[in-house]
């Protein structure tokens, strides 16, 4: 856990040996962890919920075990949105507390992205569409209701970046971009916003 100026261990999780990857939202009191990748192969729908202090087991399961080994999850305990999947899932599932819903298909199947914002606004930024070496430059928003895919692109395709922000400011950094050595680029996306427009009627 970090304070903002120095980390100290936290509870310990309820399974040992688990990758976690794509299903972490949430705050510091409290998170929320949708399955992971346990070694040589299996992955878990498994859920479990964090208070501040302790992990505990919850009796709901991620509908799709297979696509919480690269999925991309953004926003809190009880309002989740969790996407793609390998190899290139265009699964979309929102999470209200209790159950998962489908949240639309995403216009541009993907996995090992980057993905920020809330239930209600979010965006997708890099991964890949399909196996390595092919990266993803597209982006794309979330507006509640349904995918698309932005007029902005990245100038540089990499899955496994550093993601950072929120849905209509966001950045990536880093990340494997299928060239033998990682990418050191990091780059900004801002959502274009919407034009206010006044009509005056004689």
């Amino acid at each position: 856990e970090y304070n903002g100026s120095s980390w100290t261990g936290g509870g310990a999780m309820t399974f040992a040996g688990r990758d976690f990857y794509g299903g972490g939202v949430g705050t510091l009191t409290a998170a929320l962890q949708v399955g992971g990748f346990i070694s040589p192969g299996n992955l878990s729908s498994t859920m479990q919920h964090y208070n501040g202090t302790a992990w505990t087991n919850i009796p709901q399961t991620f509908p799709n075990a297979p696509l919480t080994g690269g999925m991309a999850s953004c926003g809190t305990q009880t309002a989740c949105l969790s996407t793609g999947g390998p190899p290139d899932s265009t699964n979309s599932q929102s999470w209200d507390g209790s159950s998962w819903t489908s949240a639309g298909s995403l216009t541009i199947g993907r996995s090992g992205h980057s993905q920020r914002g809330t239930q209600t606004a979010a965006n997708i930024l890099s991964g890949h569409p399909a196996s390595p070496p092919t990266y993803s430059t597209e982006i794309l928003t979330w507006d509640g209701s349904s995918w698309s895919t932005s007029s902005s692109t990245l100038s540089t395709g990499r899955a496994q970046a550093a993601g950072f922000g929120a849905a209509a400011a966001a950045a990536v950094a880093s990340g494997a971009d299928g060239t033998p050595n990682y990418t050191n680029t990091s780059e900004i996306f801002t959502e274009a916003a919407v034009a206010t427009k006044t009509l005056t009627i004689s």
